[in-house]
């Protein structure tokens, strides 16, 4: 039973290491066109007043999530959403 497990150990780290070679060739690969890509992909966004509505928009939604948990945190300090520790807390009170 415990040949097994070692052979089949053996055969996940050697699994493992092909798959983590393979992909470090293809990012070394493809990484040159894909960052060509994203350059004009992002360059083509910023121009789009579509885009640029929608972000604001984004931005507006999200101050006023925090302003709303704040005025939550304060009216409501016993919460656990409140707590310090609280990634919702860490979240909105940075």
């Amino acid at each position: 039973m415990r040949k097994g497990k070692l052979i089949e150990r053996k055969q996940l780290k050697q699994i493992n290491l092909n798959e983590g070679l393979m992909s470090r060739i293809f990012s070394l690969m493809f990484k040159p066109m894909m960052d060509r890509g994203l350059k004009k992909l992002i360059k083509s966004l910023y121009d789009d007043p579509e885009i640029q509505t929608a972000l604001a928009d984004y931005h507006a939604a999200g101050k006023r999530a925090k302003d709303a948990f704040k005025g939550y945190c304060k009216d409501h300090p016993d919460s656990t959403l409140c707590n310090k520790k609280s990634a919702t807390y860490r979240r909105y009170m940075r």
